[in-house]
């Protein structure tokens, strides 16, 4: 699976505290950050939003992205995270994160850097507990921009809820974050 590391560039458009609101996290639940990528953008206000009960467990192939985002968190103050090295195509690849465990998920910018979508939306299933809600965020099919990644790698947000139905995700928002990206929430039924 390529590197999910991402763009830190195109990170900057998307305002995580905007996102985190559709999830409606509360203090004490713990949250999978699914490719948090090194710069991390999305788990010092996940982190605070759950509070010191809660937290946030980061998931990259890449060491070094876990490394960036556990030094970016460390930086913020934060300290309710943990990092799991996976590569999310594997189904109970991931180490130490048993079925059933997370109370809500965030996949940002990462399924474009697949060719197995399904596959790491059956592992994130199995993870999340029954009701859980998934926020998926990834770049617009249509959008023209050097920043974004090759038109043939992006994917239309039908598509992504579709494959979500098939391994256990019922579809219950769907949204428009401009300029460039596309959003998704779902919950694991």
């Amino acid at each position: 699976m390529p590197g999910m590391d991402g763009n830190l560039r195109e990170q900057n458009y998307l305002d995580p505290h905007a996102l985190l609101r559709r999830l409606a996290l509360t203090p004490g639940l713990w949250v999978g950050d699914f490719g948090v990528g090194a710069g991390g953008h999305f788990v010092t206000p996940t982190a605070k939003a759950v509070g010191t009960n809660g937290g946030v467990v980061m998931f990259d192939i890449l060491k070094s992205a876990l490394s960036g985002a556990m030094s970016r968190a460390k930086l913020s103050g934060v300290g309710n995270y943990r990092a799991v090295w996976t590569n999310l195509e594997i189904y109970e690849g991931a180490p130490g994160v048993a079925d059933n465990t997370l109370d809500a998920g965030l996949l940002i910018n990462v399924l474009h850097q697949s060719t197995k979508h399904k596959d790491i939306l059956a592992e994130i299933q199995r993870m999340l507990k029954s009701g859980a809600k998934l926020l998926i965020a990834d770049w617009q099919p249509e959008v023209n921009t050097a920043i974004a990644p090759p038109a043939e790698r992006r994917l239309a947000d039908g598509y992504v809820e579709q494959l979500a139905k098939e391994v256990g995700f019922a579809p219950l928002e769907r949204f428009e974050i401009k300029p460039y990206h596309w959003g998704l929430v779902l919950a694991k039924t």
